[in-house]
Formats: C-alpha cells, sequence, structure tokens
C-alpha cells in the first residue's frame, strides 16, 4: 500500500480530456492487451478535473485485471461518459471469470485477493482504485456475474456542467 500515497499526495488536480487519457494508457499497455478486442466509447469532449498520473494508474490496474481474468480473444470495453450531479463515469467492463458473491463484499480491502487459487494478483491493485475515486470525491462499485464477468466503474469530478 505504501505505492498508493505517491498517487494520492501529488495534490494538483487538472482539467484532463478523458478519452485522451484512456488512448494513452491503451497503447501504453498495447503489448499485454493485444491478445484481446479492446474497444472504447468515450466522447471526445468529456473532461474531468483529475490528477493525470493517478487516472492513468486506475485505468491501468482495471484493464490489466479485465486482461488477466478474461479468456484471450474477448473483448474489453471502456466506457466514460457524463454521471449525475458533475461527475464523470467510467467503466471497464470485461467477460471473464466474474467474481464470487462472497468475494464481492471484500474486493476493494488492501491485499484481498479473493477465493481464486489461480488468481495473480497481489490485491492492492483494486484498493488503489478505491483510494483513487474517495480521494477525488468519487466512489468505485463492481457488477459481476460469475462465468460471464465483471464492470468496474468509477466516478470522478467533472470539468464543465
Amino acid at each position: 500500500m505504501s505505492k498508493v500515497e505517491p498517487i494520492r499526495t501529488d495534490g494538483s488536480p487538472r482539467e484532463a480530456v478523458v478519452a485522451d487519457q484512456i488512448e494513452s494508457v491503451i497503447r501504453r499497455l498495447g503489448p499485454v492487451l493485444h491478445t484481446h478486442n479492446v474497444y472504447v466509447e468515450a466522447d471526445p469532449d468529456l473532461t474531468a478535473i483529475c490528477d493525470s498520473r493517478a487516472l492513468t494508474r486506475v485505468l491501468e490496474n482495471l484493464l490489466l485485471n479485465a486482461h488477466a481474468f478474461s479468456p484471450s480473444g474477448s473483448t474489453i470495453c471502456i466506457r466514460a461518459q457524463r454521471f449525475s450531479r458533475g461527475k464523470v463515469i467510467v467503466s471497464v467492463e470485461d467477460t471473464g471469470i466474474g467474481i464470487p458473491v462472497e468475494d464481492s463484499e471484500r474486493i476493494f480491502e488492501p491485499f484481498y485477493s479473493g477465493h481464486d487459487s489461480l488468481n495473480p494478483g497481489t490485491g492492492v491493485g483494486l484498493s488503489i482504485v478505491k483510494e483513487f475515486a474517495k480521494d477525488l470525491g468519487g466512489a468505485v462499485w463492481m457488477e459481476s456475474c460469475p462465468g460471464r464477468g465483471s464492470t468496474f466503474s468509477f466516478t470522478m469530478l467533472a470539468a464543465t456542467e
């Protein structure tokens, strides 16, 4: 969790074009994500108030999880849109193994990686996502259906109404 602190202490949120941030992360993760079909649905003019480095880390965590827990050749969909009351919502959806109900309550806890013995993670990625969303006045949640996939969504402040 010591890696969370540098993300949270930058303290310089700025206006960022969300679609540009998403595309930048996809390019950076291209060597990993090439085994999946990555689809982006985002208004090119949608802007948010955020720390770009933190947003990048959140997107990386969610995309790497989607990659790790969904079969090669499947689709990962990233959506960004204006949400109610001055917020932007970003969602990363996969068609992977999903998360069992018994893990869903704890999935954002530090070092919790679920009951899946094949889980390659350390259990800190989603706790980083949670801290980022909280720090910027947003929230994070997930919806999942075991055997059919998961959608992780988070909100942050919109730059304009």
